[in-house]
């Protein structure tokens, strides 16, 4: 569980209803500074974890993450992370499945349930910074407007 906390008024200078609003730019900042942390996360547990005789090392070597984007629907924003590519004519995103979740006679590898669990605290950490330092920006500019 994450808290968020502030202290002085130039950490107060924006409301909730202001946050809700930040900028695009801000939001895709943020989801940028999640995906740096997570994305190498999960490309480390799949080294670690889809060890054997099959595996060449694709599905680490796959994984990107897509430009965040608002979604039409529930105007919220977010972003993906994802594997491209193709090995032995599978789509390696299939193959992380599979891996994830397993099949018959193949249990699952949780390597990116593991990965996101591993570094959601310091993704979130991440994203946090992004909004202190935009948070912080804002004060000095409404100090630099009162005065």
């Amino acid at each position: 569980m994450v808290t968020l906390s502030a202290s002085g008024a130039a950490r107060l200078a924006l409301t909730f209803e202001e946050l809700a609003k930040l900028p695009d730019e801000v939001l895709c900042e943020m989801l940028e500074a999640e995906a740096d942390v997570v994305e190498p996360e999960i490309s480390r547990q799949a080294e670690a974890m889809l060890r054997g005789p099959y595996y060449e090392g694709a599905v680490a070597k796959a994984v990107y993450h897509k430009p965040p984007r608002r979604s039409v629907k529930s105007q919220n924003m977010h972003m993906y992370i994802s594997f491209k590519g193709t090995q032995h004519g599978e789509s390696i995103a299939r193959i992380a499945y599979i891996n994830e979740y397993g099949k018959r006679n193949q249990p699952p590898r949780p390597f990116i349930k593991t990965a996101i669990e591993k570094a959601a605290d310091a993704a979130i950490e991440a994203a946090a910074d992004v909004l202190e330092n935009y948070i912080e920006k804002s004060a000095v500019q409404l100090k630099y407007l009162l005065s």
